[in-house]
């Protein structure tokens, strides 16, 4: 069965063109309404490489892109917002957020609780250090955060403030490079594509239930410990 995978970021390069579904790119007008129009390509190329992470084991994934940052590398709550809605009416089953804002705004808050009402099994990249972000401080988000205890493919059970999990931060055999190609943005979308495994198997399966298959998955429980 396809396994539909909603992908909010900076777009999918067109070498990805065949495992995309549909692209959509979602930015502010000047009057500060969020206007969306068909897309097709990466303003930053930090979409292509989590695409291409998610897309490494599991056949069976398509991408739906919902380009929500800028060629700047910037974007909003309102802008995410939009995006995550127009994949939940698409029927994806998880969308990926290898992002985090520093804006809390209702608007996306109210989005994600859209999202999990309809079943969509929300990851979300956090940050090990720093003050929270955004959609990943939600409760109905899997937040994901990056661990150097870990491998590509391990994961470990934080459970902390700002990340439930923690995944590798940096690419396996995928190429890197490009800004943002290593930390929590890389350990969520290692999180998305073992959610896209699970999901491969579970159709069904919610966010609760990802949840306690990925914990049975940690290779480490507890916070990773550093020094110096």
């Amino acid at each position: 069965m396809t396994i539909r995978v909603g992908l909010l970021d900076s777009g999918v390069g067109e070498a990805l063109n065949t495992a995309v579904l549909e692209q959509k790119s979602f930015q502010l007008s000047e009057s500060g309404d969020v206007v969306s129009a068909t897309s097709i390509g990466d303003v930053t190329g930090h979409g292509t490489l989590i695409a291409q992470l998610i897309l490494s084991t599991t056949p069976e994934i398509k991408l739906l892109s919902a380009r929500v940052f800028s060629e700047q590398g910037t974007s909003t709550p309102a802008t995410v917002a939009a995006g995550l809605d127009w994949l939940i009416e698409a029927g994806v089953g998880l969308a990926c957020m290898s992002f985090g804002l520093h804006a809390d705004r209702p608007v996306l808050e109210q989005s994600c609780r859209r999202a999990s009402r309809a079943g969509v099994i929300l990851v979300a990249a956090a940050p090990a250090r720093g003050d929270p972000v955004y959609p990943a401080a939600y409760d109905n988000v899997i937040a994901v955060t990056g661990d150097a205890r870990c491998e590509p493919g391990e994961f470990s059970h934080l459970q902390s403030e700002r990340a439930k999990f923690g995944a590798c931060a940096y690419p396996a055999d995928v190429t890197a490079g490009v800004p943002g190609s290593s930390g929590a943005s890389l350990a969520a979308a290692y999180a998305v594509r073992e959610a896209a495994a699970f999901l491969s198997s579970h159709p069904d399966a919610q966010s609760a239930d990802f949840v306690r298959h990925l914990t049975s998955l940690c290779r480490y429980h507890g916070a990773e410990r550093r020094t110096g």
